[in-house]
């Protein structure tokens, strides 16, 4: 029998555990609650941004295909930058449209955070390597920024972030006849993002056979000022792009911009960092005002971006009913993704890296492109388009506002360079290689004079 002494020493103890037990329950649910809250805030917080969002119209223009496009694609199809005629039977109208001079881009309607802070924080905070954090991003340093507890994730302008965004800048010119107005162009644009604060770092590409000199960059200052001495001219650009991604250290978002374009949104660079942030890629316009030879002020045609275009009709459809969709011009990505997909698909020697990529970016990457004319060029450049798409997962957007495209003496036959990647002429693994700078080069004697010719 236990004594009185012992029964009120083990009820005693009972009753401290019971009291233990109670006070543990007590603090797990009131963590419990904290940790609730937070999430409440976070969801309510994504759910009013985009609340807020579509309270506005993204665009005032609309697509759509006035007949019936047949089976047989398009023999008019063409590089966007070669000349091609339009006499298609097929084609897009556009309705609403608001001319180049009178578009008008709230840019407070967009973007969430010129109302409440923003989620920032740059590479040099411990958490991620830098860049706008999205809502579902980082939940640690989310709550952090809920909290108001670290402020270097309180800012009230994407612009505050521009310190982060490179937009890689190659310059290059086949033909002596075109290199002044090509490099005057590329001059101007440098200028433009100084002025927005965006760095232009510039990788000159020359070719020594041809008499061609360095004439804007300078030995030595890499990664601001690359050289590089170029062999066989095949379609190099995006190569020469990711030969500059990995020397420029501390970048964020990467775009890639022909510097011969003019924006007509002025916000462009601030909605193009926000999208970026939330999606995985993302094209900077929606239509393209192309300038006829010489740039003459007269009337010039206008044609829709790829993902614009894909967001109001069905890619297979489109693709047959209108040859004339711009594919590149102006790309971006972010770091992530970039790391994700390991290069921009730079293996095109004979152009359409730009189709690639548009495919790629789809939710089914199953279309007619202008890859289609030459299956085996196509099949070469397959496991890349899969390996993106997966990492874009169907989420592609576009950057309200048009471009006009400056004319400038075009350096390719495209035409010819496609027809010839047969299967006995190219192959990826047989005929190509890179050097310690990531820079491709040809093996194929065959390759090397059809691009020289060309």
């Amino acid at each position: 029998m236990f004594s009185r002494t012992e029964r009120s020493s083990e009820d005693l103890d009972s009753s401290s555990s019971t009291t233990q037990r109670s006070s543990f329950i007590a603090i797990a649910n009131l963590l419990l609650s904290v940790v609730f809250v937070c999430f409440l805030l976070i969801r309510d917080a994504d759910r009013e941004l985009f609340d807020h969002i579509k309270q506005y119209p993204v665009t005032t223009i609309s697509l759509s295909i006035q007949s019936t496009p047949t089976d047989k694609p398009s023999q008019n199809n063409s590089n966007t930058d070669n000349n091609s005629n339009d006499s298609n039977t097929h084609d897009i109208r556009m309705s609403g449209f608001v001319g180049l001079n009178n578009d008008t881009y709230v840019f407070d309607a967009y973007l969430y955070n010129k109302i409440t802070r923003y989620h920032i924080h740059k590479s040099n905070t411990p958490l991620e390597r830098g860049g706008v954090i999205p809502l579902r991003k980082d939940t640690g340093e989310r709550f952090l920024c809920q909290l108001k507890l670290n402020k270097t994730c309180q800012s009230k302008y994407v612009a505050e972030n521009v310190d982060l965004v490179y937009a890689l800048a190659p310059i290059f010119s086949i033909l002596a006849t075109g290199q002044p107005m090509l490099y005057q162009h590329h001059v101007n644009y440098g200028y433009y993002l100084n002025s927005i604060g965006i760095k232009m770092p510039v990788l000159e590409g020359i070719f020594p056979s041809r008499g061609q000199s360095f004439k804007l960059t300078s030995p030595g200052k890499e990664p601001d000022e690359i050289q590089l001495e170029l062999e066989v001219p095949f379609y190099l650009r995006e190569n020469l792009l990711n030969v500059m991604a990995r020397k420029i250290p501390g970048w964020e978002y990467i775009l890639w911009i022909d510097s011969h374009q003019v924006f007509s949104n002025i916000y462009w660079w601030e909605e193009t960092l926000y999208k970026l942030e939330h999606f995985g890629t993302v094209q900077f316009f929606q239509y393209v005002f192309r300038k006829a030879q010489n740039n003459r002020s007269d009337e010039v045609p206008t044609d829709p971006g790829f993902t614009f275009a894909v967001s109001h009709a069905q890619a297979n459809q489109l693709m047959r009913a209108y040859p004339r969709i711009w594919y590149g011009n102006a790309w971006g990505i972010r770091r992530e993704i970039y790391e994700q997909i390991e290069y921009i698909l730079d293996t095109c020697i004979s152009a359409c890296c730009d189709c690639a990529w548009c495919v790629a970016s789809l939710k089914d990457p199953n279309v007619r492109t202008l890859l289609d004319n030459n299956p085996n060029y196509k099949n070469e450049l397959w496991p890349w388009i899969l390996k993106a798409n997966k990492v874009f997962g169907g989420k592609a957007s576009y950057v309200r506002g048009n471009i006009t495209h400056l004319w400038h003496e075009h350096m390719y036959k495209y035409n010819t360079m496609l027809a010839a990647m047969t299967a006995d002429h190219f192959k990826i693994d047989r005929d190509i290689y890179r050097d310690e700078n990531f820079t491709i080069h040809l093996k194929s004697q065959y390759l090397k004079d059809l691009y020289n010719q060309n």
